[in-house]
């Protein structure tokens, strides 16, 4: 094991299990595939493990909540390209990152002027982005944690993946401007190949139709909103299952309240009927009127008989 990853159990809530803050970790089912043993190695800041024609990074940013708005900026800009440039030498392309930012939501007018935390952040992701031009533009979340750290995670694969965007939503990249002076820019999914399947890989999915956020305060309808487009992601791929959402087989639920832990439990526990793991965390969605936000991974080709 190298230095940034860290090996843990799943964060799963059942009636028996307490809501607990998000680790900056993804989901369990990406240290199935690319167990820590794989550990090639840290250099330039950056952790990775390779295996099965795959590859996983992680870079952390110490100390990114007492960053000023300009610094933290381009520490994720250099972050950024430090990692795209990784995984080019290692001739992969990301399909699959995790953004964990600490304050997502904080507003310091003093610091920030206008912007809260999240769009600093994407005014240095936009940037590195921009400057990389990738094949795929790859899916993502991000997510505010207790942690004083940021952390990056990304999955890169031998081919780039394949960029799938929602019809309820406005591409996240043409996003007005009152959503911060650049874009947040990622795919809303990704088809991709693991482990000889074909995958659509779900980013941080919430209750946003076009570019607004729906519902605000009501937790039932922000619920449906969110899996409607879910399931619209997934019926662009699978138009002729009658339930969209039993093709989901790893999932995790973004809690910003607790006290809504046991009502969001229920409801992912029966949508996602057919699901092997559902992992629900606390954490701080990107807008502060958003109370969930929901990703997972669809198998596109069947297991072998």
């Amino acid at each position: 094991m190298t230095r940034g990853f860290h090996q843990s159990k799943p964060q799963i809530l059942t009636a028996q299990h307490t809501l607990h803050p998000l680790r900056s970790e993804p989901p369990a089912w990406l240290e199935r595939l690319l167990p820590l043993a794989s550990a090639i190695g840290y250099r330039d800041g950056i952790d990775a493990i390779a295996g099965r024609d795959l590859l996983r990074v992680r870079l952390e940013l110490p100390g990114a909540r007492a960053m000023a708005a300009q610094a933290l900026s381009a520490s994720v800009r250099d972050a950024y390209l430090a990692i795209g440039r990784f995984i080019r030498d290692a001739e992969r392309h990301p399909v699959r990152i995790w953004n964990f930012v600490p304050g997502i939501g904080d507003r310091d007018v003093l610091r920030f002027g206008a912007l809260d935390r999240y769009m600093v952040f994407n005014r240095g992701r936009f940037e590195a982005l921009a400057l990389l031009e990738l094949d795929s533009l790859p899916t993502s979340s991000a997510v505010g944690v207790a942690s004083d750290d940021l952390v990056i995670e990304a999955l890169a694969t031998p081919a780039p993946g394949v960029r799938v965007e929602n019809p309820r939503q406005i591409s996240s990249w043409n996003y007005s401007a009152r959503y911060g002076p650049r874009p947040p820019c990622f795919a809303r999914a990704t088809i991709t190949t693991l482990d000889n399947h074909d995958w659509l890989l779900i980013g941080g999915t919430a209750s946003i139709v076009g570019e607004e956020s729906c519902h605000v305060e009501n937790l039932d309808a922000q619920l449906d909103e969110t899996l409607a487009n879910i399931s619209a992601l997934i019926e662009s791929q699978t138009p002729r299952r009658p339930d969209h959402l039993e093709l989901v087989e790893d999932v995790r639920v973004y809690v910003a309240r607790p006290e809504h832990a046991d009502a969001v439990a229920e409801t992912a526990f029966e949508r996602f009927a057919a699901a092997r793991e559902i992992e629900i965390a606390h954490a701080t969605v990107c807008r502060p009127e958003l109370l969930i936000e929901i990703e997972g991974r669809v198998r596109l080709t069947p297991r072998q008989a």
